[in-house]
């Protein structure tokens, strides 16, 4: 394992290392966003912080980025898809933070009037940034009009711009419901579409994260959620946290919570969840999640 020393900075390439008595995290650099890096604590020169973790236990663990939920419902304007500037903005700055973005043309697939619009916002999606680790869903919501119908809009749209997945809001938590889901997941499969999401915006029965890749389970202000009150599979969770400060700073002790708890991905916005309006700070955001890096120590 190779070192690199940058005014008492040292990152170890790919992989985390414990929290010990030598070494504090520091935020990843442009230089060193692919790493995990540390500083050198009281004083001790780096062959005497390397002899301790050498005697260490504790064995070197790969390191998790943090994930990015982004429900993009806001229309993206004309040819130059302008509202969404912020966004092709941020993912081109992060490319290797997971993203997951929730497309939803209007309550769903469409049909948008005039035919004209349609061609437009399935364009914007195709000129979206690609990255390494993004999934694209569109939105259906079950409560109203087809789902499947949806679905197969969905899967009928040229391949450029057609998601990656399906994501389902208004799911009921009620277990009654699930064989109702499960037709609904299995047709979305049959089509083609390798990821579902599930929009329940509250604690769901264990059962429900047999049926999605993701699950929405807390969906309200941020100033009254508490990650304590996360249950279940969190490592297929995520949270949308609405009428947050619009200072992304303060928004550092919940992302690294959520993170050090498995929680999969966070939404953090200073509007709350009926505006379209994406937040004003996202792309200050997207840089806390994406400094927040997870770290996993097997004893």
């Amino acid at each position: 394992m190779c070192f690199r020393e940058t005014r008492k900075q040292f990152s170890f390439p790919g992989y985390s290392l414990p929290l010990s008595s030598c070494l504090s995290p520091c935020r990843p650099t442009a230089s060193t966003f692919f790493s995990s890096c540390f500083y050198l604590r009281n004083g001790l020169s780096l062959w005497e912080c390397v002899h301790l973790l050498v005697r260490s236990p504790i064995q070197l663990t790969q390191l998790e980025f943090p994930q990015v939920l982004l429900p993009l419902y806001v229309f993206p304007g004309s040819k130059q898809c302008e509202a969404w500037r912020n966004v092709t903005e941020a993912i081109t700055a992060y490319p290797t933070t997971q993203w997951y973005i929730v497309i939803n043309p209007n309550n769903g697939p469409g049909p948008l009037e005039p035919s004209s619009e349609e061609s437009l916002y399935q364009n914007c999606v195709a000129a979206l940034p690609s990255s390494d680790n993004q999934i694209v869903m569109g939105f259906i919501k079950t409560t109203e009009g087809n789902v499947t119908a949806d679905i197969d809009t969905y899967a009928g749209w040229d391949v450029s711009s057609r998601p990656n997945g399906i994501f389902f809001d208004n799911i009921s938590s009620t277990e009654s419901m699930l064989g109702t889901y499960q037709g609904y997941v299995s047709h979305a499969k049959d089509r083609g579409f390798s990821f579902i999401g599930l929009d329940a915006g509250r604690t769901v029965p264990s059962s429900f994260f047999s049926l999605g890749d993701l699950v929405n389970t807390y969906q309200n202000n941020f100033s009254t959620f508490d990650p304590k009150s996360l249950t279940g599979t969190l490592s297929k969770q995520s949270v949308y946290l609405t009428n947050a400060p619009t200072t992304a700073s303060s928004y550092t002790s919940i992302i690294s919570t959520l993170e050090s708890k498995g929680v999969a991905a966070v939404y953090i916005a200073n509007v709350n969840d009926t505006r379209q309006d994406l937040p004003v700070q996202l792309s200050e955001f997207v840089s806390e999640v994406a400094s927040a890096g997870v770290v996993r120590i097997i004893p």
